[in-house]
């Protein structure tokens, strides 16, 4: 289970560094130190931090 899921999260990765629009929000939880993928329209979990984000704000 833990290999597909890094599969997709490396799929979603992919679109990112393509510039097509991803399926969903791929988030930093610091609190397990892993990528979550989460639902396009869900809200984003306070604690956590956007893929994206961090490209640009880095991780702290």
């Amino acid at each position: 289970m833990r290999e597909l899921q890094s599969a997709v999260i490396g799929g979603e990765l992919l679109m990112r560094e393509r510039g097509e629009r991803p399926m969903h929000k791929l988030v930093f939880d610091p609190g397990s130190g892993e990528l979550r993928l989460r639902p396009r329209d869900e809200m984003p979990l306070a604690e956590a931090t956007p893929v994206d984000q961090i490209a640009s704000d880095g991780f702290a």
